[in-house]
């Protein structure tokens, strides 16, 4: 390569046809387990496949899953329906508003919903900057089906 001419790379990697249809996904390697009750919970996140697994693990869980792009979303929906939700999972950053805004916001409509924060940082970094707003808890992306179904059933004793 030449400086400013960029570089070229090949990777060789050993041809397995099999193992990749074979492999099961990262939700369905996980054994269904009934948790949510059928609860409902709404899930806010700017990635749309992000946002779709943590859906699909939810409902896996037993949850009935809801999911909004931003934070404002996840306000708005709350404000039509306070009774409607069980529990939230707020992204960290998402546009329009983010998720220690969304926060701030579920607070004054629900001061005791159970809101869990979301985001690939570290979490002790980003409790000190909500702990005012008294989030329930947090999960550090990237998460499975097994680290959500360990954090939920965390809660759900802690609550009864």
């Amino acid at each position: 390569s030449e400086p400013g001419q960029g570089s070229c790379l090949e990777v060789w990697l050993p041809a397995t046809p099999t193992a990749a249809a074979t492999a099961p996904s990262p939700v369905a390697a996980e054994p269904q387990q009934d948790n949510g009750g059928g609860r409902q919970v709404l899930v806010a996140d700017d990635d749309d496949e992000l946002r779709l697994l943590v859906l699909r693990m939810f409902e896996r869980l037993g949850w009935q899953a809801v999911g909004v792009a931003n934070g404002a979303a996840a306000v708005d929906a709350l404000a039509s329906a306070p009774e409607r939700y069980a529990l939230v999972v707020l992204d960290w950053s998402m546009p329009v508003m983010d998720g220690r805004e969304a926060l701030a916001a579920i607070r004054h409509l629900s001061p005791d919903l159970p809101v869990f924060m979301s985001s690939g940082h570290a979490a002790d970094a980003l409790a000190a900057q909500v702990a005012h707003l008294h989030p329930t808890g947090f999960l550090v992306k990237p998460y499975r089906l097994a680290e959500l179904r360990r954090v939920l059933a965390g809660w759900d004793a802690a609550a009864r």
